[in-house]
């Protein structure tokens, strides 16, 4: 796993739930972008994490497990996971003056590929247990205040792998009241099916839903209109991610080489992205049409 891509976390002693023993100064370079986004006009924001620190998982590492099918997460420290993202939100509030809308914990969760060592943070959880962090963050949040930030679940790779799990969260009403809003990411190559059951899943439950994470390798933005005008119109979501705004190629919105520290033009991509965003503007309302790949304004 390249360096860029080990995220520093803050809570060092995990003897100590204290924040006082906490490196607060730690991932400055992400705060220092979020703090620009904000200052640029960025109103709603959410925060996830892509694996647990390392010393609560059961190999030690964040990068995957010994089995990318198994669970990683100890037992003993499903509240420590639960507690460690609800106290980073505050303390980014307090300290910093940032304040998330949303956070969601996992990332493709499901997935049987994060095995070590893997090329990027990941983790796999099972349902039982991505039930059990949900509805410890949601109290942990109201310990702190925090009513108003919505806990995200769960970032699935497609709509079709995050149906049968995002079923089981809203079916169960047990977990069903810690959640404030539907995640699935859409990546090109394993967008599946299930959008409109989604969409439905969304409506019954009275809850948002969005694509959370798209990206395409189509430097020319064919690729990318069509995903975002079905994801609008077949899934009704709110919210539509674009996962790699800075890479290599033709996946970045802007060329860059983030691990030597270089930045180029952007790709046309960029704008076709750009006259999306430009144009659906928030409170705007969606009009249907016959065609999926139409967007009414």
């Amino acid at each position: 796993m390249l360096a860029y891509k080990t995220m520093e976390n803050y809570w060092l002693d995990w003897l100590s739930t204290k924040t006082k023993s906490w490196n607060w100064d730690a991932d400055a370079k992400q705060r220092q972008i979020l703090s620009l986004a904000v200052g640029l006009g960025v109103n709603v924001l959410e925060a996830y994490a892509n694996s647990p620190p390392w010393w609560m998982t059961k190999d030690r590492a964040t990068a995957g497990g010994d089995k990318g099918s198994e669970e990683n997460l100890l037992a003993s420290t499903i509240d420590q996971f639960a507690l460690y993202l609800a106290t980073v939100v505050s303390e980014t509030k307090t300290r910093w003056g940032v304040a998330f809308n949303y956070v969601e914990p996992f990332n493709e969760p499901m997935s049987s590929s994060w095995e070590f060592p893997g090329s990027q943070e990941g983790y796999h959880f099972q349902l039982e247990t991505q039930n059990e962090v949900v509805k410890r963050l949601r109290s942990h949040l109201d310990t702190f205040k925090l009513q108003p930030v919505n806990v995200s679940v769960s970032d699935e790779i497609s709509p079709t792998q995050a149906l049968a799990p995002l079923t089981g969260m809203t079916e169960n009403g047990t977990v069903l009241w810690a959640v404030g809003k539907l995640n699935t990411h859409g990546t090109a190559a394993v967008r599946g099916l299930d959008r409109a059951a989604l969409k439905k899943m969304a409506r019954d439950t009275n809850l948002k839903v969005w694509d959370s994470n798209y990206s395409d390798d189509d430097d020319s933005g064919l690729a990318l209109a069509q995903p975002i005008s079905q994801d609008i119109n077949e899934m009704g979501v709110s919210a539509f991610v674009y996962g790699q705004v800075l890479n290599s190629g033709g996946s970045g919105l802007i060329q860059s080489n983030l691990w030597v520290n270089w930045m180029g033009e952007a790709n046309r991509k960029f704008y076709v992205m750009a006259h999306y965003s430009r144009h659906i503007r928030p409170g705007m309302e969606i009009f249907s049409t016959n065609d999926p790949n139409t967007v009414g304004i």
